[in-house]
């Protein structure tokens, strides 16, 4: 999936978007980030969401 994602990315020019991979400070990527993309088509309603609408 993130192989797809990438090439994505470089076919759209989009620079502003950035594959971190793991980060575990989540209340730091919450405050500097303004967006959630979660290319997931089998989780019911992960942590990320609620995170996500909390902010």
């Amino acid at each position: 999936m993130q192989k797809c994602l990438k090439r994505l990315k470089d076919l759209w020019s989009l620079e502003q978007v950035k594959f971190d991979g793991f980060v575990d400070n989540i209340e730091a990527i919450w405050a500097s980030h303004h967006g959630l993309v979660l290319p997931s088509r089998f989780e019911g309603l992960p942590l990320a969401v609620i995170e996500a609408m909390l902010r």
